[in-house]
C-alpha cells in the first residue's frame, strides 16, 4: 500500500502507523503479525 500512496511522505505515514500499531501491540503482549482479522471473532 505505501509504495501505491499518492505521494511518498503519504507512503511514509503509512508504513509509520503500522509501525506504531505493531509496538503498542507487541507492548501488551501481543503479536498481531500472525493473525487475520474476521468479523467474525467480534
Amino acid at each position: 500500500m505505501a509504495k501505491r500512496a499518492v505521494t511518498p511522505e503519504v507512503g511514509q505515514q503509512l508504513i509509520d502507523l503500522v509501525v506504531g500499531c505493531e509496538a503498542r501491540a507487541k507492548a501488551l503482549g501481543e503479536d498481531i503479525r500472525g493473525g487475520t482479522a474476521d468479523a467474525g471473532q467480534y
